[in-house]
């Protein structure tokens, strides 16, 4: 080891970490560049697979950096993908242990085939790391690679009645969870059930009143459910099923949350409402999942409404988060919801 780097001292400041040396100050996460930012991750991607038994020398190339940051692991002869918490944690604490345990649950019942969770040398499904200059102690978990695109970028009404399907497996499957589960995850009985601050009165009367409005629509879905609370996958978007060849792969289980199978109908109508002829493939959805299970009592008021509430819960987030394209995001979800408050069937 150098001189340079035995004498480094880190320091904390808020949420950012620095490191200081012989030679000055590294800069610190927030001041680099993007490209900057993917390396020193890639980086401490290097370090994060050390439990795992996998060289530091491992060829890691960057896939994506939005909540998590993904590296594609090149190995002979398979891949994998390393996925990286972020710095907040939102979820919780045992949510990635529930994950990797009902994944394997899936793929044992031939219900669908997520990617595998790789362990650690320990036999642990999620390991911990932490780098000077990287902010907070990350969660990292390791998964098999899966070849092929996201069904957002090959989307077709057959495949969205493929997703409907799907869906309904998925919640046939969560609903014989045993309900200690509940004791691990987030409980999405109100409108904000992630882990952060709600944000939205930084935008002024029309989220507020779109919040009361919402969280009283839930809690009167709470207070008579129709359905008993189970596990549900908590984020079956387009962004979130895989297309390999034919079959189509769930994927990003991370957002596992006990809820209502109506909730989760409503986070994946919001998906595909931002595609192209998104009536089609509202209609293809709910016909992929009747042909698995009945189609949930869900009137045309409680769905848009369903839907305002997930948009709130992901723009409380953005605000929390800060990412680029920020501005552009907000606008968006403000028509949205303001077109939700003015037309009450207006998904």
């Amino acid at each position: 080891m150098s001189a340079a780097r035995s004498n480094s001292v880190v320091k904390r400041s808020g949420a950012e970490s620095v490191v200081q040396s012989q030679g000055g100050a590294v800069k610190s996460f927030d001041e680099l560049s993007p490209r900057g930012q993917r390396e020193r991750m890639r980086r401490f991607g290097r370090r994060a697979l050390a439990p795992y038994g996998i060289d530091a020398d491992v060829d890691l190339r960057f896939v994506a950096a939005s909540f998590n940051t993904i590296f594609r692991v090149h190995q002979n002869p398979r891949s994998a993908a390393l996925r990286i918490g972020p710095p907040e944690r939102i979820h919780a604490e045992r949510t990635e242990f529930v994950e990797a345990a009902w994944i394997r649950a899936l793929r044992a019942d031939k219900v669908a085939q997520p990617p595998d969770v790789i362990e650690t040398r320990d036999g642990s499904p999620v390991s911990s790391c932490s780098m000077p200059g990287v902010p907070a102690e990350r969660s990292c978990m390791l998964f098999e690679w899966v070849p092929g695109v996201t069904l957002s970028k090959r989307i077709s009404v057959e495949r969205v009645r493929g997703m409907g399907q799907l869906s309904a497996r998925l919640h046939q499957h969560g609903a014989d969870t045993p309900p200690s589960v509940q004791r691990s995850v987030l409980v999405a009985d109100r409108v904000l059930y992630w882990r952060v601050e709600n944000r939205l009165h930084e935008l002024g009367p029309m989220m507020l009143e779109a919040f009361d409005r919402a969280t009283a629509s839930i809690e009167a879905l709470w207070a008579a459910p129709p359905s008993p609370p189970q596990l549900l996958h908590g984020d079956l978007t387009l962004h979130n099923v895989m297309i390999d060849e034919d079959r189509l792969i769930p994927i990003d289980f991370q957002d596992a949350v006990w809820g209502l199978d109506v909730q989760d109908l409503a986070l994946s109508m919001v998906s595909l409402g931002r595609a192209d002829s998104s009536d089609d493939l509202g209609a293809a959805f709910r016909l992929g999942y009747e042909s698995v299970r009945p189609w949930p009592d869900l009137s045309p008021e409680l769905l848009a409404t369903l839907c305002a509430a997930r948009r709130l819960h992901q723009l409380n987030l953005s605000l929390t988060l800060r990412k680029p394209g920020l501005d552009a995001f907000v606008d968006r979800m403000e028509n949205l919801i303001e077109r939700w408050l003015r037309s009450p069937r207006e998904l």
